[in-house]
């Protein structure tokens, strides 16, 4: 994303670096918006990567994707009998639950803040996180599901937030961050191996021969 900043240079900038205000402000100021598309999921000849895989599982990241995710999975599986699974970040990391001191949580929170700390601390600016509950303490305890949104306005109901967090950011520690990732990677690790464990025999190999490279996430 770029846009011309107030000193009048314009410079180019990752979205998932920047918090909402700064977001809105380049916004604002007409900020382009490059969006990459890219074709790695299709074949390109016998020279170059191809893909076709059955096996595949989605670590979802997020909430409010979970439903969107459920029927993608539905669909797949009727239109290719491909049968894809999904973890979703609620059900991961249970082992370090314990850990949590804020009363609720569920967006902008001391977990996912303390994650967000120990992959990239210089990435968060904890001077300005602080507590933010909306109304969600005075929701009644019950174990029906509402939709809710985010809302500035006090008067809104459950959807109300003054930052667009629901929880206590200000809890967060990278030394939570670090358990918290760690108990998430052994759920992750143990249900990958109980749905194929026939993956795990042997170490795949290219066509050279040659083990499969790790990749690195590109510099900024």
């Amino acid at each position: 994303m770029t846009a011309r900043p107030a000193s009048g240079k314009a410079r180019g900038v990752w979205l998932e670096d920047l918090t909402w205000p700064e977001a809105e402000e380049r916004f604002r100021a007409g900020a382009v918006v490059v969006i990459p598309i890219g074709a790695r999921s299709k074949e390109h000849g016998h020279h170059l990567p191809d893909h076709g895989v059955s096996r595949i599982a989605i670590i979802n990241t997020g909430v409010s994707t979970e439903p969107p995710l459920r029927i993608v999975q539905r669909d797949i599986l009727a239109e290719r009998k491909v049968r894809v699974a999904c973890a979703d970040i609620r059900g991961l990391g249970r082992a370090a639950a314990g850990l949590m001191r804020q009363k609720l949580g569920g967006h902008g929170d001391e977990h996912e803040t303390s994650m967000v700390l120990a992959i990239e601390p210089g990435a968060v600016k904890m001077a300005l996180a602080k507590p933010d509950y909306g109304n969600m303490l005075k929701a009644p305890e019950t174990v029906f599901v509402q939709p809710s949104t985010f809302e500035g306005n006090p008067a809104s109901g459950i959807d109300y937030s003054l930052t667009g967090v629901r929880g206590d950011p200000s809890l967060a520690t990278m030394a939570k961050g670090r358990k918290i990732l760690a108990a998430m990677a052994d759920d992750l690790v143990r249900g990958i191996r109980a749905l194929f464990p026939e993956a795990f025999h042997s170490a795949p190999k290219s066509a050279s021969g040659a083990a499969p490279r790790r990749r690195r996430r590109p510099q900024r």
